[in-house]
């Protein structure tokens, strides 16, 4: 059987996109204010040492307009209960959000001291 004759093509595409280009690899934290959750991407989950591991807990606080993530221990904080993060690294956080007023987006990571991660609103890292 013959092959169709090519026809010229109207594009001229001179190399493929590289979709490795695409992977995000920042770490950060969505909130979602409209379905009151919380999103951790891969890479913070990485960072926050739970990497594939889920689900996992961790007690979350809002200060400043920052978002801090620690591990829960045995001995500090006790009698607070950490959010639980989902093996789609979801946790439901309706009452944190609204309670401590915690704006919506993206909060990129950002600084890790006194054994708090530290996540700062996107808009405050974005040149002006």
């Amino acid at each position: 059987m013959a092959q169709p004759k090519a026809r010229k093509s109207i594009y001229d595409f001179d190399a493929p996109f590289n979709f490795n280009e695409t992977i995000g690899r920042d770490a950060y934290v969505l909130v979602d204010e409209k379905n009151g959750r919380l999103y951790v991407s891969s890479e913070a989950a990485r960072i926050l040492g739970h990497g594939d591991r889920f689900p996992f807990s961790i007690h979350v606080a809002f200060k400043d307009g920052n978002i801090g993530m620690t591990k829960p221990t045995e001995n500090e904080w006790a009698d607070k209960r950490p959010a639980r993060f989902d093996k789609r690294r979801y946790a439901s956080a309706m009452t944190f959000i609204k309670k401590l007023k915690v704006p919506g987006g993206r909060y990129i990571y950002d600084s890790f001291g006194n054994q708090w991660f530290v996540f700062r609103p996107e808009s405050d890292l974005k040149p002006k």
